[in-house]
């Protein structure tokens, strides 16, 4: 299996498992036995049955892909067969074990040195099991004379027997620790055995949560490195060589900051021009996981992964005497390191500037300068330099006006069903690298395209069209015009009520991402989620046709606690109902957790039904705020 990660993973045969995995079948047996080496090389025995509880997904599984790195690893299949329910077991020929390339992930550009071997099982029915072994010889870890190890429980599926066993040598001590699987230790002479095991035979049918799996699933974490200290030493000797100053990037770093004397300044103009001209490429040959390329080879090539990137931007820095850092991060909604040091969770390189105290992140590549992504604040991060310590963790948003959206959408109602508006979105700080993404996949999806698909987003059929800044410019604020034309829906003037037209909408409604995933529906108020301070706002108004009205105003909503403030306001006159809605999040953790997420869920439940609210039309008449029409 494959770890694919934003830009930095560590390859391991982990227990996470892909996609179908969330459809009924059932691991009988799952066990992993790693026999590690002194240099941190190692040989995986492998051995899976597997079981397909229906037909459909038995033809779903029947081909059984396994991904692995030509240049570091060496994989053979062992054995393979389908074995029917009576005991009958019908052998995988040799020739139905097929090598081919790994295919690519959309809007992931990847270059790299994985095949996969897939097996092809005969004659696969529900019920049966597909039974497998092999082994991997991972010739070269990815950190020289290192071992690492990172997996989880996908819950999803049905583990009637998980048992990963590592033994090692005395001289190479592996730190672990272990959620939700138990762990027993024993020395045999020179080598240490940790044997691991857990049984989960009910599978759980919907597994709703918004942080990710190696914070809440069972999972083993498994390290030969000490620390993290000592992780940070082991990447900065593959990263920080790489940001030797060549004469060209000597060149461009005196030309970009030429006439500028403020060093902050400097590094802005650095971080701009490394931000909008190498684009995202991901090339993970031999130890391209986990090791950059070097900063003068991405300059000539014009793009590169996060840890490329960083690399050049250091590189820049070093050629006008600024310093920076290469920091490990979470790029996904992973907020914990474990005790062991892998790259399991760590998955992403940043930059840290400490003469400006601020981190940046140039593969953002619509990002403000000293802005970050979202999910960048408030995680634990690991710094690769010089400075200490080596673990800290990103500031959270501040309340005050550091993350803002804000929605204007204005729409006629046409006497034949028909409406037209013009929906202008405003924001600033992470809200702003979203918009600007959003802009982004409008220029990619074609404007026609885009327009209709935001609008079905929102329940409505309909077309329109986008204006925007260019996406060069990516310091301070973003805005988007868009105008749409939404299809005739007569039966709004025969009585049917409706819900105020959002329109082109580009950002989350209030409520929603600021203070939790607001769809997440059935989510269980004591599931932590990700947080944020920050202001959302919306302005709905829609102008009726001469001689219609609100039949029924909606009531205000206001809901207030120490965490938040969120405020709904209708008004209608003169033929012009509208509605304004706002929330203000003064959260201050990356994490709504325990009492506080108890709190957060009773607002956004609050919320959810609010932002539903409908209205229905009559022909006009003296109608008083909050009452039924005569």
């Amino acid at each position: 299996m494959r770890v694919l990660a934003r830009c930095l993973a560590l390859a391991s045969f982990a227990a996470a498992m892909p996609a179908w995995a969330e459809a009924p079948v059932t691991f009988r047996q799952f066990a992993v036995d790693v026999d590690v080496n002194t240099d941190g090389s190692a040989v995986e025995n492998v051995h899976i049955a597997l079981q397909a509880n229906n037909d459909a997904l038995a033809q779903r599984i029947a081909q059984q892909p396994v991904t692995y790195s030509v240049s570091r690893e060496k994989l053979t299949i062992l054995e393979a067969y389908t074995e029917k329910p009576d005991g009958t077991r019908l052998a995988v020929d040799a020739t139905a074990i097929h090598t081919q390339l790994v295919p690519g992930a959309a809007n992931f550009p990847l270059f790299d040195d994985q095949e996969r071997k897939v097996v092809v099982f005969p004659s696969v029915a529900a019920h049966d099991t597909l039974v497998y072994s092999l082994r991997r010889e991972i010739q070269k870890p990815l950190i020289p004379g290192q071992f690492a190890w990172s997996s989880f429980l996908n819950r999803s599926v049905s583990w009637q027997d998980y048992r990963l066993t590592i033994t090692a040598p005395t001289t190479l001590p592996l730190k672990t620790e272990q959620h939700g699987i138990d762990m027993e230790r024993a020395q045999d002479g020179g080598r240490v055995i940790y044997r691991f095991h857990a049984a989960y035979p009910d599978a759980i049918a919907m597994d709703r949560a918004a942080v990710g799996p190696f914070q809440r699933m069972p999972r083993v974490f498994v390290s030969s490195l000490p620390d993290y200290a000592a992780l940070a030493r082991a990447y900065a000797e593959l990263a920080l060589p790489k940001e030797a100053v060549t004469p060209d990037i000597q060149r461009l770093a005196d030309r970009l900051t030429e006439g500028i004397a403020d060093r902050k300044a400097q590094a802005h103009a650095l971080y701009d021009w490394v931000s909008t001209h190498i684009r995202y490429v991901g090339v993970w040959l031999n130890r391209g996981l986990v090791e950059p390329h070097a900063a003068s080879a991405v300059l000539e090539a014009g793009y590169g992964d996060c840890k490329d990137h960083s690399v050049l931007f250091g590189a820049l820095l070093k050629a006008r005497g600024i310093q920076s850092e290469p920091v490990l991060i979470n790029f996904g909604n992973e907020y914990r390191l474990p005790g062991p040091p892998t790259f399991g969770v760590l998955n992403h390189v940043i930059t840290w500037l400490p003469e400006f105290a601020m981190y940046a992140d140039t593969t953002a590549e619509v990002a403000p300068f000293g802005v970050l992504p979202f999910q960048e604040y408030g995680k634990p991060v690991v710094h690769a330099g010089a400075t200490l310590p080596v673990e800290r963790q990103t500031p959270v948003l501040a309340p005050a006006a550091q993350a803002v959206e804000s929605l204007v959408t204005k729409a006629q109602l046409g006497e034949d069903g028909t409406i037209e508006g013009e929906s202008s979105t405003i924001a600033s700080g992470p809200f702003s690298i979203a918009l600007r993404l959003a802009a982004k996949a409008i220029d990619r999806e074609g404007q026609e395209n885009a327009a209709q698909a935001r609008l079905k987003s929102s329940g409505e059929d309909g077309s329109g069209s986008f204006g925007f800044p260019p996406l060069t410019a990516i310091d301070g604020d973003y805005s988007v015009v868009g105008h749409f034309h939404l299809d005739a829906r007569p039966e709004l003037l025969d009585g049917d009520t409706f819900a105020l037209p959002v329109g082109l909408r580009l950002l989350p409604r209030p409520g929603d991402l600021l203070l939790g995933p607001l769809g997440l529906r059935n989510l269980k108020d004591n599931e932590p989620t990700p947080c944020y301070a920050g202001r959302q706002s919306e302005t709905l108004s829609l102008a009726l046709p001469m001689g219609w009205q609100v039949a029924r105003l909606p009531r205000d909503v206001a809901i207030d606690n120490a965490l938040l403030h969120y405020e709904t306001h209708w008004t209608a006159a003169q033929h012009l109902v509208s509605v304004q809605r706002s929330v203000t999040s003064t959260i201050g953790s990356p994490l709504c957790e325990g009492e506080t997420r108890r709190e957060i869920a009773e607002a956004l439940s609050a919320i959810r039904r609010d932002l539903n609210v409908e209205i229905g039309l009559r022909r006009s008449e003296a109608i008083s705020e909050g009452q039924d029409p005569p």
